[in-house]
């Protein structure tokens, strides 16, 4: 490869062994700090206590019931729970047995995706020399999507939209250029591993499976191979389809009138709707969407890992249009992560977490262009600048991370639920308007109901409203001032 002096026979010594324990290291210490956050109310905090409560009820229903489907239902078990279908179920599975094994906790369920997040980057440094990618590039292109703040909040999520989807999303790309340089069955066997650790997580992974396949189907020396995991994903896709056709108990949140939510989240989701809503329900223009949209990129990523990428990914996809593909494979992580963004604007106007597949999208294009145009061989000292550059990143993100996680009032949510079981008994009836009290559901394992209309509430339901609530001046008008709580809620419990 242009840019590299390194004879393939030597690239695994001893200072390759230590760049990649370098890496993950500084890979898992940036999230470390949020693995035992309590659950709040931001996007790492909701998202972890819903998908925890599922893993809790693959213990509390058998298979027979939940058919290992994410089942939402909080409170005493029932005939029929509430499945949620949006995403294939594989981060509850796996939370799940964390959970079994190491115990019920905030850091068992995000130790999961953190371990993904850790794996993501120890295993992309390992095929990026492989690769014969200089070992000084190859460990600065990967810190330079550790060290943007999406990885630092993110990458300790528990979510299938994140770090699980992300490992098959980078791996297929590198390992399908491993395979097109010594094709054989070890190629093949690591690409068949790789692949339903993103199909079974989120559906951004089927895009990168298939362009894989795609691209190793082109080419003649890979075609057998490319064959091969185009009829794994099928397979996975059949399975995939006819679980979701064994969920005939309720879908969550699914309107009657439709009855299939993946269906009612693909419109959602892609703005297919009349009208846009923003997180209060309120209606939003295209162009306050795309706004937000750019105002978490801003927000997530870095400005230098934008900049470079943007040429990086033109000359790779020019070199490939000129029949010189090299490492323009890199590209489609980034790609498909872009593509999902903007083919959704809603779910990527509300999330911000979505864009944490242009992180190791814009660096791998960024180290395939810089290896192929020969500059870090031509200019001695621009590798070890850029990891000087990435490591000065990781320590911004690392602040910010920290800073985040002693913020004030972080575990509110987690008293209030606390009062919220010593204030009621085991049956007393709880709404509320918060539009995200699945928090405090999780915790207090018993229903929150949404409610608007406080003249319509019996005298046995209590209410629960956060700070501003808008049930507050209602029903303090009918009931009193209620009992203040932690984090400045209220509960009313008669």
């Amino acid at each position: 490869m242009a840019g590299s002096t390194e004879h393939p026979g030597r690239l695994w010594t001893w200072r390759d062994v230590a760049l990649v324990a370098f890496v993950a290291t500084v890979a898992g210490a940036l999230p470390a700090p949020m693995l035992d956050l309590p659950f709040s109310g931001s996007h790492d905090g909701w998202g972890g206590a819903f998908y925890s409560t599922a893993a809790r009820n693959l213990g509390l229903y058998p298979l027979s019931t939940s058919w290992g489907a994410m089942l939402t239902q909080v409170g005493p078990t029932v005939a029929e729970p509430r499945a949620y279908a949006n995403h294939p179920p594989l981060i509850v599975w796996l939370v799940a047995a964390s959970q079994a094994l190491f115990g019920a906790s905030e850091a068992t369920a995000r130790v999961v995706p953190w371990t993904f997040s850790v794996l993501t980057a120890a295993t992309a440094t390992v095929l990026l020399r492989a690769l014969a990618v200089p070992r000084t590039l190859a460990a600065a292109g990967v810190l330079l999507a550790v060290g943007t703040p999406l990885w630092g909040r993110y990458a300790a999520m528990v979510d299938p939209q994140g770090s699980g989807p992300l490992f098959s999303m980078v791996l297929l790309p590198l390992l399908a250029l491993v395979a097109a340089r010594r094709p054989g069955p070890a190629a093949t066997a690591g690409l068949l591993l790789a692949l339903p650790f993103g199909l079974l997580f989120d559906w951004p992974a089927w895009g990168s499976a298939l362009l894989v396949a795609g691209w190793l189907l082109a080419r003649g020396p890979t075609r057998r191979a490319g064959a091969t995991l185009m009829a794994a994903i099928l397979f996975w896709a059949v399975l995939v389809i006819g679980w979701t056709l064994c969920l005939d108990g309720p879908v969550y949140d699914a309107p009657p009138a439709l009855g299939f939510h993946p269906t009612e989240g693909f419109i959602n989701r892609a703005g297919l709707k009349p009208r846009l809503l923003d997180d209060a329900g309120g209606v939003l223009s295209w162009s306050e969407v795309w706004h937000r949209i750019a105002q978490h990129h801003r927000q997530g990523l870095t400005w230098p890992l934008s900049v470079l990428a943007v040429p990086a990914v033109v000359l790779l996809l020019r070199r490939a249009l000129r029949g010189r593909a090299g490492l323009a494979l890199l590209v489609i992580p980034g790609v498909v992560g872009l593509a999902y963004v903007l083919l959704f604007p809603q779910g990527a106007y509300t999330h911000d977490y979505w864009q944490i597949y242009l992180a190791l999208g814009a660096a791998l294009p960024v180290v395939g262009w810089l290896a192929e145009s020969g500059l870090p061989t031509r200019v001695p000292w621009l590798g070890p600048a850029l990891l000087g550059m990435a490591l000065l990143l990781c320590i911004r993100s690392g602040l910010i991370v920290r800073a985040h996680a002693t913020a004030p009032d972080l575990d509110a949510l987690r008293h209030v639920s606390e009062a919220v079981v010593l204030r009621l008994g085991p049956a007393r009836a709880v709404t509320s308007s918060a539009p995200r009290s699945v928090v405090i559901e999780h915790y207090t394992d018993r229903p929150i109901a949404w409610h608007a209309d406080p003249t319509a509430l019996g005298a046995d339901v209590a209410v629960l409203e956060p700070p501003g609530g808008a049930l507050i001046p209602a029903v303090r008008a009918a009931r009193g001032p209620g009992e203040p709580l932690p984090g400045g809620w209220t509960l009313w419990p008669h």
